[in-house]
């Protein structure tokens, strides 16, 4: 679960930006509140609402954890070139070589429970970011590879199901 937490939760530093030209501003925190030094925008000159600078902080650190949480998480989808070579193996392969049933049964169950994991991590991915409605072209680009991946595992599973069914009750 830890390493879950790390997935949707990663560290980012907190930013805001300019409400008039939109320049990043570093927000500082003292370990009770946020503030920044400038009271103007070094580029425009725009005098700084702390509201409007919160509310930019809010939306710029949900983007961020969302797009670093997606490129982790679209990293899994090399795992389906290990995952399926596995399955074959554990199906067709072994039984020839070593013929245990019942083991062949429980590794294959082991394994799909195994690399369920990017499907429950995706759907949290969706639930916890796919709400947010951003303008953000990464952040649009992110929530549309998290769901290429959810597909792409879950038609990994059906397929693997699939083989199963065949292999044992055909």
């Amino acid at each position: 679960m830890e390493r879950e937490n790390q997935l949707l939760n990663p560290v980012v530093h907190l930013f805001s930006k300019c409400p008039n030209c939109e320049k990043l501003i570093r927000v500082k925190s003292n370990g009770q509140e946020l503030y920044i030094e400038e009271k103007n925008c070094q580029d425009c000159g725009f005098e700084f609402n702390s509201g409007e600078i919160l509310q930019n902080l809010i939306k710029n650190t949900i983007i961020t954890q969302a797009v670093s949480s997606a490129s982790t998480l679209t990293g899994f989808d090399l795992a389906v070139f290990i995952f399926l070579p596995v399955i074959i193996f554990f199906l067709f392969v072994f039984p020839i070589v070593f013929p245990v049933f019942i083991f062949i049964k429980a590794s294959f169950f082991f394994l799909t429970l195994t690399y369920l994991l990017p499907v429950f991590v995706c759907i949290r991915w969706l639930l916890k970011f796919g709400r947010w409605q951003f303008n953000d072209e990464e952040f649009i680009e992110s929530k549309k590879n998290v769901k290429s991946t959810l597909k792409l595992w879950i038609v990994t599973h059906i397929f693997s199901i699939m083989m199963f069914l065949y292999k044992f009750w055909v």
